[in-house]
């Protein structure tokens, strides 16, 4: 990286960091207050962070140890820049991070390990152990993507990377957002003679003019369909018969739920088996034991509705025998939690803008009725 560029980095927009400024509603003020102390006088985020990490790593007067005050959470956080000023690197990352947030400064913690310092153990090896760990943050600068800067003392890391000491030109700085307030703009006056053109205009369409008026429920509509054609498309898929057979009920589930990861923006690969697949969407829902044992119960089902010899799925849980209904609350309910954990910006796309409606569908048991054909052929020459 080049310290000039990335001083003159633009505002960083779009998806990689939706959601990376966020901060705990119990942080305490004294963070921020910090943070805006230690900048005062930096223009840019490159110049703001570069400062942070001087006042880390030097002149704040900190140092690095394994041993630091006992606790956890934001009150421990803010004792450390304010008063302790003694910890290990994830503290440091840490701090860092959620000071540069404070200023709007895009980041995330990063953990990995140093180059490792021990003895290798046979010549043209390298040997990582738990004494290279590290932890440290990391930036976003547009054109460059995530910078890694390191707060941690050299005591422990050594130099800091280069390109966050080099000197810059002072003669192309850029402002930061927050530099100075946008100046007003003057305001704009109308001659005589436009104001009276556009009053002779209205009077001239005034019993004409009604005709907008149509367009407010027209745009409600067109604003509104692919809403409604993707809860249309979520009932049939969910409220598949069980005259449909177990292959036609789990391939409406599995339908819908690969329709539901799509819209929330998250990870979905459709050459995943459905064991694979369920790993990834239980990793979610690791908060909700009760929620992560019932998709464990509908990835069992859909896999012996699809592998297994018929009858098996029937005698899986003979306590409910409607699977449908139980099947429809399971990813209802999935689909919730997920909802509140994405970002507001992808929440909002999949109410009103679902992207699986508009992407080619999966050419693999994406429709129930149609698939189970497939799954009941497969089923039998297997």
């Amino acid at each position: 990286y080049d310290a000039n560029a990335l001083n003159e980095s633009g505002t960083p927009v779009g998806e990689a960091i939706d959601g990376m400024t966020k901060l705990p509603h119990d942080m305490p003020s004294v963070i921020s207050s910090t943070a805006r102390r230690i900048t005062r006088g930096e223009r840019t985020e490159y110049q703001k962070l570069a400062a942070m990490q001087r006042w880390f790593r030097s002149t704040g007067g900190f140092r690095y140890s394994t041993e630091p005050a006992p606790g956890s959470g934001m009150d421990l956080l803010a004792a450390f820049i304010t008063r302790d000023k003694v910890g290990y690197c994830e503290q440091f990352a840490a701090a860092m991070a959620v000071m540069a947030r404070s200023l709007g400064i895009p980041s995330r913690v990063v953990v990995g390990f140093l180059r490792p310092t021990g003895k290798a153990p046979k010549a043209g090896t390298v040997e990582f152990t738990s004494d290279d760990l590290h932890a440290w943050p990391q930036f976003y600068f547009s054109g460059s993507g995530w910078v890694t800067f390191d707060p941690t003392p050299g005591a422990r890391t050594g130099g800091a990377p280069a390109y966050t000491e080099q000197a810059l030109n002072k003669q192309r700085v850029r402002p930061s957002r927050s530099a100075s307030p946008r100046p007003k703009q003057p305001a704009r006056t109308r001659t005589p003679d436009v104001v009276q053109h556009k009053s002779a205009t209205h009077k001239h369409t005034g019993g004409h003019g009604a005709w907008w008026l149509l367009l407010i429920p027209a745009l409600a509509l067109v604003a509104g369909t692919p809403r409604m054609l993707r809860s249309r498309q979520r009932r049939r898929r969910l409220g598949v018969p069980q005259a449909a057979g177990p292959a036609g009920v789990a391939s409406g589930a599995w339908a819908e739920i690969r329709a539901t990861a799509r819209d929330l923006e998250m990870d979905w690969e459709d050459g995943r088996s459905p064991r694979q697949a369920f790993a990834v969407l239980r990793l979610r829902a690791v908060n909700d034991p009760d929620l992560a044992d019932d998709l464990d119960w509908l990835r069992r089902f859909i896999e012996r509705a699809w592998y297994a010899p018929a009858g098996l799925v029937d005698a899986d849980d003979p306590d409910d025998p409607d699977d449908t209904e139980r099947i429809r609350r399971i990813v209802l309910r999935w689909r919730s939690a997920m909802r509140a954990l994405v970002t507001e910006r992808a929440a909002r796309r999949e109410r009103w803008l679902p992207r699986s409606l508009f992407e080619r569908r999966a050419p693999l048991l994406s429709d129930p009725f149609r698939d189970v054909a497939v799954v009941e052929r497969d089923r039998t020459r297997t």
